[in-house]
């Protein structure tokens, strides 16, 4: 994952090239302690449909311990192996629990989170972290709270900020239990292509 929590021990998966010797992953901020690696086998394939075998040196799992007080937000760090400086990586840093998108596949796929039936129930106060697929021009994603009439529910979408190499352009939704729109954001003046929105519960469900 990109997202991990604060004050939590965590692994995260590099895929790279020349991996075979870490000797230290440099931050530019406090708050992250490298705690040691160790090679990956196999790494999911780039549709994120399959596992495949990895080469060695090219895939680490990353341990990281994230303090209690660490920024949240982005956070800038490069690994230093035996020969060399990778270029810039990044991990983001979140006040909540971080909890993995349950099935990242297509709205094609059979097990999918694409529709209102098969929505992932998420607790309140949550960083879900998912994946944008490949050569995919399309994927809904559904996810379902619940919440007490008068309670408001934000939601923020961190997408085309994360991406390196290209743009994407989501959209998010809110939904009542009678599956009637309540809300809606697509680009907005504060996080341009990333939406966000806030409303209030009109109902309890």
């Amino acid at each position: 994952p990109m997202a991990v929590q604060q004050g939590q021990d965590v692994e995260v998966i590099l895929h790279g090239n020349r991996l075979q010797k870490i000797e230290q992953v440099l931050f530019w901020d406090e708050g992250i302690t490298f705690l040691g690696y160790e090679p990956v086998s196999e790494v999911r394939d780039q549709h994120y449909t399959k596992m495949n075998p990895a080469k060695a040196g090219t895939a680490v799992r990353l341990k990281f311990r994230i303090a209690a007080d660490c920024r949240i937000g982005e956070h800038y760090f490069r690994i230093r192996t035996d020969e060399t400086l990778s270029e810039l990586q990044s991990l983001w840093v979140s006040p909540y629990p971080c909890v993995e998108e349950s099935h990242p596949f297509s709205d094609s796929d059979k097990k999918t989170n694409g529709d209102f039936e098969h929505a992932q129930a998420v607790e309140l106060g949550t960083t879900v972290y998912g994946y944008s697929l490949r050569y995919r021009l399309q994927d809904h994603d559904f996810f379902k709270v619940e919440m007490k009439a008068g309670e408001r529910l934000t939601v923020e979408m961190w997408s085309d900020c994360l991406n390196f190499f290209g743009t994407s352009d989501y959209a998010v939704g809110g939904y009542g239990p009678d599956r009637q729109r309540l809300a809606y954001s697509d680009n907005t003046s504060l996080t341009r292509r990333d939406p966000w929105l806030s409303l209030e519960a009109p109902k309890t469900g």
